[in-house]
């Protein structure tokens, strides 16, 4: 030995303490990431649930479902809205009457991971539905449709 008293760590002590935080990390990540595409996956269907309420209560109260931008707002503001029946963007609630408002509405959102989530809103039953492929909400190339998620 050269007799030196120094204070510190080795660089193999510096490289076992990197190694161990790596492997940490390598359990934790995975972990992380999937809790955080479930919040995405239950506030979209919150946010779907949100919107099949008031749909409820328009029709209840005026005979129809509201399927345009304006009314939509109007219904309830704190969702963010759109027209149309496939979903493109995460976040926004899709609304599409494809025959008439009176007959029934499809509303529809897609998480930041790509799912779609689906409900059939018409005066005879509430049918719902997701997919990993996001066709449109039309009546056509729907989804399979449940009578719950």
């Amino acid at each position: 030995m050269t007799g030196r008293d120094e204070d510190g760590f080795t660089l193999i002590e510096l490289l076992v303490v990197v190694l161990i935080l790596g492997i940490l990390v390598a359990i934790a990540a995975p972990k992380f990431l999937s809790a955080r595409d479930g919040a995405a996956d239950t506030t979209a269907r919150n946010n779907l649930t949100a919107a099949l309420k008031v749909q409820t209560v328009a029709y209840l109260r005026d005979g129809t479902y509201v399927a345009d931008q304006a009314g939509l707002v109007l219904l309830e503001p704190e969702l963010h809205w759109a027209v149309g029946a496939t979903p493109t963007t995460s976040g926004a609630v899709y609304a599409h009457a494809p025959a008439s408002a009176t007959a029934g509405v499809y509303l529809s959102t897609r998480t930041p991971a790509g799912v779609c989530w689906y409900v059939e809103l018409t005066p005879e039953s509430t049918r719902y539905g997701h997919s990993a492929a996001c066709p449109a909400a039309d009546g056509a190339g729907d989804p399979a449709y449940a009578s719950a998620w």
